[in-house]
């Protein structure tokens, strides 16, 4: 949203008194529905919470009942059952993602960036219409719930919200690509395991180009299921 700074000249109470008063005021006109205001909200539960309720009925076999009301969705996941645990996909989502970034070609990556890649902040011109690139990468990070293998890409490109260039977008389209490639790929909680605890964590030496700082990295397994 944008801001201005008026100012207005105060009466004097003394005559040599001179008092300039400046305030800072958003526009508020400037806003738009459904971005700024009137946001759809619905309290839910922690993904974190979900993995791990699914990790737990997969151990021990249970089954699994969801209610709610009558007009509830469930946002593009999907959750089946096999004779070996539970599936948590996002399929419709990632297809319909893919035809968002108006990705129609064959063309697909087989990795959601390349080998080694940097990406400075401010090395090419910026784009006309960031609202667009600022959807996909909202998109990919709500696909980060069933597709942990992007998370690291969507961190990339997430860094670069405020002023996204031309590579940074053409970056996004490389994630969406891989995502066109994998739509089948799905998060598997195992029966065939026991219910052991395990975490492992990573980081690299001031990767940051803009601040020289660390990046790290976690997961948490319960037995062979990823549940953070």
């Amino acid at each position: 949203m944008n801001s201005t700074m008026p100012d207005r000249m105060l009466h004097p109470i003394l005559e040599k008194m001179i008092c300039l008063l400046a305030r800072l005021v958003a526009k508020g006109f400037t806003q738009e529905y459904g971005i700024d205001y009137e946001e759809t909200f619905a309290p839910i539960a922690c993904l974190t919470s979900v993995h791990n309720l699914l990790a737990i009925a997969a151990i021990q076999k249970w089954k699994l009942f969801q209610m709610d009301v009558k007009n509830a969705f469930l946002n593009g996941l999907e959750v089946t059952s096999s004779n070996d645990g539970y599936l948590l996909s996002q399929v419709k989502y990632a297809f319909d993602l893919v035809s968002k970034a108006e990705l129609n070609d064959d063309k697909s990556v087989s990795t959601p960036l390349e080998p080694i890649v940097k990406l400075p902040p401010m090395d090419d011109s910026p784009l006309f219409y960031p609202t667009q690139y600022r959807q996909l990468v909202g998109s990919l990070v709500y696909l980060t719930m069933t597709r942990p293998g992007i998370a690291y890409a969507v961190y990339i490109v997430s860094q670069f919200m405020v002023a996204p260039r031309s590579t940074h977008y053409a970056t996004i389209l490389r994630i969406i690509r891989y995502v066109k490639g994998t739509l089948f790929h799905e998060l598997h909680f195992s029966t065939n395991s026991s219910p052991v605890l395990r975490a492992y964590s990573n980081a690299d030496w001031a990767g940051d180009l803009s601040y020289r700082r660390s990046t790290t990295g976690y997961c948490l397994f319960l037995s062979n299921s990823l549940i953070s």
